[in-house]
């Protein structure tokens, strides 16, 4: 079967459906998976890694605000439309999925005027707008929450979980924590803003440290994201304790599997798959949603963590050092409760949802194959 998937940007977008295309290749090793995205985004640097075909499109994000920039955007987004025209009739795939990313848009709703089958993956219980109108054109909506399930057509809906990268959840903490160079046996918290960094995080932990180190046993994991490596770097070296070396700092991390595997609990954003990784490694965690996502979809996200015990949630207006320091505290003093938000993580885990998704995937595409 031909697949072309369609998503990128972030890794809430790429990883998804990198997992996905692995799913469906162990499943049939003749499938041939194509992946559209852009040169300017994650996929750009990830997808080749993993050894999949990446056709580039020339797209950008459409701004809210009228201006040249939406201009161009707009112009850049009908090119795409004509280039993914030409590049349907060349691959002529069985399915179309999109996964995400402003490259999505153009391609699915491309495929589906064709009369391509086309899919469509909403990680977010607070779905997009690009997704909300693409739902009325595709042929199969697949939800990772059940929540998003109000803005789409019924009929057209499966709630399936979201795929994650195969080895969360299974990686040994004490090979793990051999690869990072870190302890296995101290209390190690993992603190990242996924793939784009997130400065109030950083700036929260930045100034918390010294008071949180005062836990002697304490180990961090941090990933401060590229674009705020360089300040962080700069500001911890004037940062006055005296075990410097509990704390691990890196730009990016491609083996988040072993963070998660070391970590006994997590600080971050609320992304869709963040979440679903940190669900399936059973980890409690510290939320702060980006404030500025569309429609406030991160706080969506982790009110689902909140409600089931498995999260505290802190708005990013109030996060800030004093209160990172308070959370840390209460974890670092009871392991009963670190276990009782672990579980409850643990339980809302869906680790057959790569399978899931590439059932439907599959039966979409036989469904077409069939009529031709």
């Amino acid at each position: 079967m031909r697949i072309m998937i369609a998503g990128g940007g972030t890794g809430g977008h790429v990883y998804p459906g990198i997992t996905l295309a692995q799913t469906l290749k162990e499943l049939d090793p003749s499938h041939d998976i194509l992946f559209v995205g852009t040169a300017r985004g994650l996929e750009a640097d990830v997808v080749p890694r993993t050894g999949f075909p990446l056709h580039t499109l020339t797209l950008s994000g459409i701004p809210r605000r009228l201006s040249w920039k939406m201009l161009l955007a707009l112009f850049r987004a009908g090119r795409g439309m004509l280039e993914t025209f030409k590049l349907l009739k060349t691959f002529n795939p069985d399915v179309v999925v999109g996964t995400g990313g402003y490259v999505c848009g153009p391609v699915v709703l491309s495929a589906a005027l064709l009369g391509y089958p086309t899919l469509i993956h909403e990680q977010n219980a607070f779905p997009g707008m690009t997704n909300r109108i693409l739902g009325r054109f595709v042929k199969r909506v697949c939800l990772g929450y059940e929540a998003a399930g109000r803005f789409f057509p019924k009929a057209k809906v499966k709630t399936v979980g979201n795929p994650i990268r195969r080895e969360i959840g299974l990686v040994p903490r004490q090979e793990a924590a051999k690869r990072l160079q870190v302890s296995p046996a101290r209390p190690t918290m993992l603190v990242f803003g996924a793939s784009q960094g997130a400065r109030s995080i950083n700036q929260a932990l930045l100034d918390s440290l010294p008071r949180l180190l005062r836990h002697r046993e304490l180990q961090v994991i941090w990933v401060t994201g590229a674009a705020d490596h360089g300040r962080i770097m700069e500001e911890w070296q004037k940062v006055a304790v005296d075990n410097r070396e509990a704390v691990r700092i890196w730009p990016y991390l491609h083996n988040m599997p072993d963070a998660f595997a070391v970590a006994d609990w997590v600080i971050s954003r609320a992304g869709a798959i963040s979440l679903a990784e940190i669900t399936r490694q059973g980890l409690p965690a510290i939320l702060v949603p980006y404030p500025y996502a569309t429609g406030d979809h991160q706080t969506w996200n982790a009110k689902v963590l909140a409600d089931a015990g498995a999260a505290w949630v802190v708005p990013d207006s109030q996060f800030n050092g004093d209160i990172l320091t308070e959370q840390v505290d209460k974890l670092m003093a009871s392991p009963e409760l670190r276990a009782a938000m672990a579980a409850a993580s643990r339980g809302l885990s869906r680790p057959e949802a790569a399978t899931d998704l590439a059932a439907e995937v599959l039966a979409l595409g036989t469904s077409h194959k069939s009529r031709k």
